[in-house]
């Protein structure tokens, strides 16, 4: 079965055959192929919001950087399970064969990314790669079946890199990185970002307009430029409101083990004592109200992005005026939220 995506390119219009390469009888797991003619092909997973109507991911900037896209989707609360590793092998290879593969995706799409990865030789970009009806982060109410192999290296591995961008303050993601895919692949490139977020590693890179180079540099094997683009730190809208959290919740912390400090304290160290307290409590307050105006903040961010996409999806790309006085203004508070985390550093730096 075949028929036609339609794309806008700038001022032009794209028409991408669409074929149809593997769906189960379950309806739970469906592959389609997106034919741009290309040499270079992507091989992307949705995560575990998507279900199996979901648009690929990221197939539209995907298809207008000019590579072939194979999208796959699956049923909501399935997490892959009905796609084994040679259903994939056999329905993927046939399509791909003799041209360079990319496998892509996010959260459990950047487990599946990793996981299906030998059955085609690829590279991949996977971002804070997961699954969570994994054994190792199952808990004990609500377990969902798990069909696919404990550890990767069961199955075909890639000879090919692997780039993976994890949150290191995400304990689920290190514990699963350092447990399920170092084990298999103990040499891949991890690219941390601290207090960004699981689900913002990409959207924390695009804010920047970072993903798109990553994207190219991974392609063309660029480990050099890829170590470049992250030589300085990235303080995007989700490191901010990140960062904030962060340090909210280690001054209430800290302030708890003062508590219990408090009545082991001798004479001599009370008044000592009580200035710690009240400057923690001052830069305590002084975090919390930052943190409320940063999440403020973001609510308006996130609702010019909407009407942002609402005027890129019904109007036409000559239209261009409102789009540059939304992102003026966009960025306009990306830089007052920079300001705010400045002022809050130097105040908890105390």
């Amino acid at each position: 079965m075949s028929n036609i995506y339609k794309l806008n390119k700038g001022d032009d219009s794209i028409s991408v055959p669409i074929s149809v390469l593997y769906q189960d009888a379950a309806n739970k797991c469906c592959i389609k192929y997106y034919n741009n003619y290309s040499t270079k092909t992507f091989i992307t997973f949705h995560g575990i919001r998507g279900d199996i109507h979901s648009k690929g991911f990221g197939l539209d900037f995907l298809l207008k950087s000019g590579y072939n896209v194979i999208a796959c989707t699956n049923a909501i609360g399935s997490y892959y399970q009905s796609l084994s590793f040679e259903a994939f092998k056999e329905a993927v290879c046939p399509v791909v064969a003799e041209k360079q593969v990319f496998l892509y995706g996010s959260s459990l799409g950047g487990y599946c990314a990793i996981y299906y990865a030998g059955a085609v030789n690829g590279t991949v970009l996977a971002a804070s790669p997961r699954n969570s009806a994994h054994p190792l982060l199952q808990n004990k109410e609500g377990a969902h079946s798990f069909n696919h192999s404990y550890h990767i290296k069961e199955n075909e591995l890639t000879s090919n890199n692997i780039y993976i961008l994890s949150d290191p303050s995400n304990k689920r993601d290190v514990l699963f990185l350092e447990k399920i895919i170092s084990v298999s692949y103990p040499n891949v490139y991890v690219y941390k970002f601290p207090h960004v977020g699981h689900a913002n590693l990409l959207r924390h890179l695009q804010e920047h307009d970072k993903l798109g180079d990553l994207i190219r540099y991974v392609v063309n094997n660029k480990v050099d430029a890829i170590n470049r683009l992250f030589e300085q730190p990235i303080k995007s809208s989700f490191y901010l409101l990140g960062n904030a959290k962060y340090h909210s919740v280690k001054l209430n912390e800290y302030l708890s083990l003062l508590s219990t400090m408090e009545d082991q304290m001798g004479v001599e160290n009370v008044k000592r004592y009580k200035r710690l307290k009240n400057d923690v409590y001052i830069n305590k307050e002084l975090v919390n109200k930052q943190y409320a105006l940063i999440k403020k903040q973001e609510q308006t961010i996130n609702k010019l992005l909407y009407k942002e996409k609402c005027l890129k999806e019904s109007t036409s790309w000559k239209v261009t005026k409102p789009l540059r006085i939304v992102g003026r203004v966009y960025r306009r508070l990306i830089r007052y939220l920079a300001n705010v985390m400045r002022q809050i550093g130097v105040r908890t730096a105390r």
